[in-house]
């Protein structure tokens, strides 16, 4: 039995790395395509058009979170965790028809808000037209989530990341039309964004109805809305933390600030990107289908660990290297964002691990903790972008970026706890982070007496190599890490 059970494990191992290799490598081939419009943009255009669009970003992620209701997160509570073929297509069914609901209400409602959502942001009129089309962009975009989602929950990473990568081609054809061909700034940006969703976004609604039907029960309607909406609205707190930021330096500062604000996480988000989404991805219809095994909480801690651990090594390889990084993708201008890399590249982090921490609240069904979690990330947010942006400018929102991000994790880390108890490694993760402190005095101290160039490039290249030995000395990875990861690529 032990020995069924120990085949059984490995075996799940190394579906989960095969998966998070396949996420991995579509979300990097996406993110690599996504990359080409920051130079496109940090070259193309000046800092206060590039904080204009990303201004228009930002308001889509908020009309898209509305709009999906958090479905896209409830199907896997459902799906997963429940057997019965016919249930399965009520899900599938009763989810399809809910989100169309919500998004036309999100929808109507961005469009009749617009033009005052528009003269609020800008502070300026005559961005109404554009405001309704980033909703519809937005509404669209939420359609081709739901139908990834349901690729995820059937294993099927392939297709998820043929579908990344053709939403990701797209956006960044019609960025390159709207800049380079047509020269239509802006303006051309947004409207070529509603143009690429609405290509991925009809083929995709076509296969969601093909797959999901259109089967429909009232009742699990209604409980799937009871479990739906605290989702939602911590996910617009969330939005709030996570991302409302660049509302106050725009408001405060400028909007060339914002540009260069965004520029800077934008590197700091190849992080999220290129590792912790594809990880999230393959681990969340993972850890819910072995959720209820009695060895569950022991490995859950360890893939926790785990999970920190690397994040924090391609953390530090992007930190060490963020000055070269910004200077190679954008002009003069906008080398100040190198400031801000750092501090994009630990907000990730931490969201990263909340993010993991915070399966327990799906397993659980107690959406309700995360508006908790998202309540208290908004208002320390809030708090501190009021008090510090109009003080330091770009310096206060950063600050106001990680404390919030660093609240959300206390707290999230606290709720799953009392939920589902969990005797993670807290000390091996505070030598990951202790790790994470001594490399970035080693990249001071190059950066102070290496000239800018190919010396430097080679001398932080000598101090990462160093990297996997102190992870090993810290003992922030042992044996058993090292025997999975002989697993995970097979050798086991």
């Amino acid at each position: 039995m032990t020995g069924s059970r120990a085949g059984d494990s490995g075996s799940a191992v190394r579906r989960l790395g095969r998966e998070t290799a396949v996420y991995s490598g579509g979300s990097i081939l996406a993110s690599a395509l996504n990359l080409l419009l920051i130079p496109l943009f940090a070259k193309s255009m000046p800092p206060h058009d590039y904080g204009v669009v990303t201004l228009y970003a930002t308001l889509q992620t908020l009309v898209e979170t509305l709009s999906g209701f958090g479905i896209s997160v409830s199907v896997f509570r459902y799906y997963v965790m429940d057997q019965d073929p016919g249930e399965r297509a009520e899900v599938l069914g009763t989810c399809l028809r809910v989100q169309a609901g919500t998004s036309l209400l999100a929808l109507l409602a961005g469009c009749a808000l617009a033009a005052p959502l528009g003269q609020a942001i800008f502070d300026e009129a005559g961005h109404g037209p554009l405001v309704a089309a980033t909703a519809l962009t937005a509404v669209l975009s939420a359609v081709s989530q739901l139908a990834m989602s349901l690729m995820r929950i059937q294993r099927r990473p392939e297709l998820f990341v043929a579908t990344q990568f053709a939403r990701s081609l797209t956006v960044v054809g019609a960025g390159i039309v709207a800049v380079l061909v047509l020269h239509a700034g802006y303006p051309g940006v947004v409207l070529g964004q509603l143009a690429a969703h609405a290509l991925v976004g009809c083929a995709t609604a076509v296969w969601l109805v093909r797959h999901a039907g259109f089967a429909f029960s009232r009742a699990f309607a209604a409980r799937l809305l009871r479990f739906a909406w605290p989702i939602c609205l911590a996910n617009v707190l969330a939005f709030v933390f996570g991302m409302a930021d660049g509302f106050f330096v725009n408001h405060y500062v400028s909007t060339a600030q914002v540009a260069i604000y965004a520029l800077g996480n934008r590197i700091g988000n190849i992080l999220q990107v290129g590792f912790i989404r594809p990880f999230c991805t393959a681990m969340v219809p993972h850890a819910m289908a072995v959720a209820f095994q009695p060895e569950f909480p022991q490995t859950f801690a360890r893939l926790v660990k785990q999970f920190l651990v690397l994040v924090t090594a391609a953390s530090i390889v992007l930190f060490v290297y963020a000055r070269e990084i910004i200077g190679a993708l954008a002009s003069p201008q906008y080398q100040a964002a190198a400031q801000v890399v750092p501090w994009a590249l630990l907000v990730s982090v931490l969201y990263g691990v909340a993010y993991n921490v915070s399966v327990a609240i799906n397993i659980t069904e107690r959406t309700q903790d995360a508006v908790s979690i998202g309540l208290a990330g908004a208002l320390t947010s809030l708090a501190l972008n009021f008090a510090l942006t109009p003080r330091l400018g770009l310096p206060g929102a950063i600050a106001a970026a990680v404390a919030s991000n660093a609240v959300v994790l206390a707290v999230t880390w606290r709720l799953c706890q009392r939920q589902l108890p969990v005797a993670y490694d807290a000390a091996g993760m505070w030598r990951v982070g202790g790790i994470a402190l001594v490399y970035a005095g080693l990249r001071s101290l190059v950066e102070a007496t290496v000239p800018p160039g190919a010396a430097a490039i080679a001398a932080k290249a000598l101090i990462l190599l160093a990297l996997p030995v102190m992870l090993r000395v810290a003992r922030a990875v042992d044996d058993v890490d090292l025997a999975q990861a002989r697993a995970l690529l097979g050798r086991a």
